[in-house]
């Protein structure tokens, strides 16, 4: 593997791994949500001016937070891997790819007959 694909390979790994993490994040937060949410499962209201109240009160405003973190981090992971995707697919012809003089004369034959045919 020449010093070109190994950077192209790196790119890669490197968005994988930033998807990934974001991913266990999103879970992370989502089951951490989904933990204190257990607290209300019963169906009590907040009591207004219980001593329960601001406790339940700071609950909710955790479990939204959590949440809104855990949807956020879900669509970071999607960007990653959509980059990663990119990066893979990617066919331009780079100026430090050590075949960059073949690929670009072997693309100009084939415009060149496209452009003849018409």
């Amino acid at each position: 593997m020449n010093r070109y694909e190994e950077k192209k390979q790196a790119r890669i790994n490197r968005y994988r791994e930033h998807a990934e993490h974001a991913e266990r994040e999103s879970v992370a937060r989502y089951q951490r949500s989904n933990e204190i949410a257990k607290a209300f499962e019963g169906g009590q209201p907040i009591l207004v001016g219980h001593h329960s109240e601001a406790r339940a009160r700071r609950d909710q405003k955790k479990i939204w937070d959590n949440m809104e973190k855990s949807v956020e981090a879900g669509k970071k992971a999607e960007y990653y891997e959509a980059k990663a995707e990119a990066a893979e697919n990617n066919q331009a012809i780079s100026s430090d790819d050590p075949e960059a003089i073949q690929k670009l004369m072997d693309k100009l034959e084939r415009l060149i007959e496209e452009q003849s045919y018409k």
